[in-house]
């Protein structure tokens, strides 16, 4: 997903060189729920940490495959495993990592993920050097059900990292990689996540915790993110993602600008996320008047730095676009022009990008549509033969 890159933390800013003479425990967070296929790569990549003093917690919730067994073949005396009596869900299993934990950093990594070479030292260099920040987390490689890079896709957090931008940018859509983080115990204290919000207790942390606390990405990637069928938030229905989302988005909006938004306009502030809900150029042209109204709340109110909120009203903009564009909607370049919330004269570059784009993948699915069309003729054909 394309978005605009704001000023980087870079690592020469950070001046990260790692005076601590001592390590601090780091208790690595691990929830696993058949993950037979996975694990192994993923207690593997901890365990070849350059970092040294630390707990790899395992937390398995109701495994009815060989998750445990393989986790069994592990002998590392750092891995400590947990067990629930029944599955108890993915909030609840995260809950008990945190409460069970005796680290003084939590480093997170689902079972499905695997973490980069020296992140575990980059991030605590990070907390110790910045102790005023809650958790740091990165932009993210994602890697197909084999393992292999998937060409060109990094999850869009690269330039989303200053606490202020990913505060703003909680108001779009969550923007931290839950596998990247690395979590201050001290600055979290008792906050855990919400039971009621799976598969976004972690969304709803993260807007939680960014209206008190300091929450930081960095820009180099420290996770290599699996996108596979079984990902828990590919396996949960659109209506119910979009119903949750509406739901933190609706606290988020009456927290900052003191304003509820109507069902509407909830509907049209989350739906471009959920392409099986997507209804096209009706919703695009609903969004442009939407992200207008709330960037002029914000100018109102001046809860963000206007600047940086209307940067992010263009690139939300640009995003539902694009997202129409890819589907080979011809007029999303139009609509992206002549009802664009903020424009700017640089927005006309874009808007040939825009009409090449739907124009090429207009074509595609038609060419896609023709082939399904003749395969199913000449199955009837071969039917009729019989």
């Amino acid at each position: 997903m394309p978005c605009f890159i704001y000023n980087s933390i870079t690592f020469s800013q950070l001046n990260m060189e790692n005076s601590n003479t001592e390590q601090s425990l780091v208790s690595v967070l691990m929830p696993a729920f058949n993950r037979e296929n996975y694990i192994a790569a993923s207690i593997s990549s901890v365990l070849e940490q350059t970092y040294t003093n630390f707990e790899l917690l395992i937390a398995d919730d109701g495994s009815t495959d060989k998750t445990l067994d393989i986790i069994a073949k592990f002998k590392d005396p750092r891995i400590r495993v947990i067990k629930n009596e029944r599955n108890m869900g993915i909030a609840y299993t995260r809950n008990r990592l945190l409460e069970e934990a005796k680290g003084v950093f939590f480093m997170l990594l689902d079972s499905d993920d695997i973490a980069i070479p020296g992140r575990m030292q980059t991030q605590v260099d990070f907390l110790m050097q910045n102790p005023a920040v809650l958790l740091v987390g990165s932009a993210a490689i994602n890697i197909d059900d084999n393992g292999n890079d998937l060409t060109g896709e990094m999850d869009n957090i690269a330039g989303e990292n200053k606490p202020e931008q990913i505060q703003a940018l909680l108001l779009f859509r969550n923007c931290i990689c839950q596998s990247s983080l690395m979590i201050s115990r001290a600055q979290l204290g008792n906050n855990k996540y919400d039971l009621d919000y799976p598969p976004y207790e972690d969304y709803e942390l993260w807007c939680r915790l960014s209206k008190t606390y300091k929450l930081v990405n960095l820009d180099a990637a420290q996770v290599r993110y699996r996108v596979h069928g079984n990902n828990i938030s590919f396996t949960t229905r659109d209506n119910i993602k979009m119903a949750l989302f509406s739901r933190i988005s609706k606290q988020q909006f009456q927290y900052y600008f003191d304003f509820e938004p109507t069902e509407k306009e909830l509907y049209t502030h989350g739906v471009w996320h959920y392409s099986s809900l997507n209804n096209g150029y009706t919703n695009l042209a609903d969004a442009g008047k939407w992200l207008k109204k709330i960037d002029g709340l914000n100018k109102k109110k001046a809860v963000f730095e206007t600047g940086l909120f209307t940067g992010i009203i263009r690139n939300n903009w640009y995003e539902r676009c694009w997202h129409l564009a890819d589907k080979g909607y011809l007029f999303s370049g139009l609509y992206f022009l002549f009802l664009s919330p903020a424009f700017v004269p640089g927005d006309i570059v874009t808007f040939v990008r825009l009409l090449l784009k739907s124009v090429i993948n207009k074509i595609k699915h038609i060419a896609v549509k023709g082939k399904a069309i003749n395969v199913e003729k000449n199955k009837n054909s071969e039917i009729g033969t019989t």
